[in-house]
């Protein structure tokens, strides 16, 4: 069997990973405000990339007594973390329109039991079509979401 490697999602620098401690710290927040109110909870990235970026950095040096040298990480991105918020949102959409990003989505969405929809294309497009009908979702009465750009 020929498997392709996954998509690497080469994005941002140093500040990204404070914006991603940030939206997961408030997504974390969000989730336990709403708790209690036993509302119906989506969380909606609409650039959601492939759920992780690689990141390089340089490590060693003279306060480390180590040569210097420049490393690859793969760190988790916002589809991913969101994913890993305790309590958890009750739905997840995952908005991406390039097809390998798409496509490590959707390897994403094998990796958990949550709901979790990875809807293909623009934002702009999908935003017009979309209902929590036509994603397969049972609409209740209280719904609240979160959106990441």
């Amino acid at each position: 069997m020929n498997q392709k490697p996954p998509t690497k999602h080469v994005f941002g620098g140093p500040w990204t990973e404070v914006k991603l401690d940030a939206v997961q710290y408030y997504l974390e927040c969000y989730a336990k405000a709403l708790t209690w109110a036993e509302m119906d909870i989506w969380y909606i990235d609409a650039f959601a990339g492939t759920g992780d970026r690689e990141a390089t950095r340089e490590i060693g040096g003279l306060f480390e007594n180590l040569p210097i040298e420049t490393i690859t990480e793969t760190l988790a991105g916002s589809a991913r973390r969101a994913l890993q918020v305790d309590p958890p949102f009750g739905h997840f959409v995952f908005i991406e329109n390039h097809p390998e990003r798409c496509a490590a989505l959707e390897a994403l969405q094998q990796e958990t039991t949550r709901p979790v929809s990875v809807i293909r294309g623009r934002l702009t497009l999908c935003l017009r079509g979309w209902s929590a009908n036509s994603l397969g979702f049972a609409k209740t009465s209280h719904e609240a979401g979160a959106w990441s750009f």
